[in-house]
């Protein structure tokens, strides 16, 4: 696509051989093209690219702290320009889910880490959420958004099964939803925007 529209990129991914990454970053640096094109695990930590000013993650992680570390590598020593960090979020899908998500934690995150206190911060609004279910909660939501687009109605819901208490019923359906620990992979500002007024380059994750 960035071919078609003429637009120069370079890669810095698992495919490119770890004795070739270095050449592909210092020809980056030198101006050899507008766009680097790398994933959060090559390019996330560990590297200066401070000639990037945009940086544009096509999908969200679990872990917001992931797309920090990303960004960061643009705001090394050496960098004079402002940097712009865009996420293209799909709407009515699983990024707004993501996002959603990534919201809450780094929420959580500010909370836990206030100087000087601990969970329930006396002089913020903030307050330490629980991510349990909150997957497949707005999930049913984006369903329901998605059924009243399309000229339908929101499915009423379903009844709890027969004997269960509502408190059960919840638990249970708290523990098919929540997300695995293992699974880091996930879909941050949003889609489209314009690209800043200055000649930096751009890296895509």
């Amino acid at each position: 696509m960035l071919d078609a529209h003429g637009v120069s990129s370079l890669r810095f991914d698992g495919d490119v051989r770890a004795d070739e990454r270095g050449a592909v970053l210092d020809d980056f640096r030198a101006g050899g093209a507008d766009v680097l094109l790398a994933t959060v695990h090559s390019g996330g930590t560990g590297l200066n690219i401070t000639r990037a000013t945009t940086v544009v993650f096509t999908d969200r992680w679990f872990n917001p702290q992931v797309h920090e570390q990303a960004v960061d590598r643009c705001h090394r020593i050496g960098q004079t320009k402002p940097v712009a960090a865009a996420f293209y979020d799909a709407a009515l899908t699983i990024d707004d889910c993501m996002r959603h998500v990534n919201d809450i934690k780094l929420d959580n995150a500010t909370v836990c880490l206030a100087d000087g206190t601990g969970i329930g911060v006396a002089n913020t609004a903030s307050i330490y959420k629980d991510v349990e279910g909150v997957i497949g909660a707005k999930m049913r939501e984006l369903a329901d958004a998605l059924a009243v687009a399309h000229g339908g109605a929101p499915p009423a819901a379903a009844p709890p099964p027969s004997g269960a208490t509502p408190k059960k019923t919840k638990r249970r359906a708290a523990k098919v939803e929540e997300p695995s620990d293992d699974d880091d992979d996930g879909p941050a500002p949003h889609r489209g925007g314009q690209r800043p007024a200055n000649d930096g380059g751009c890296v895509v994750a």
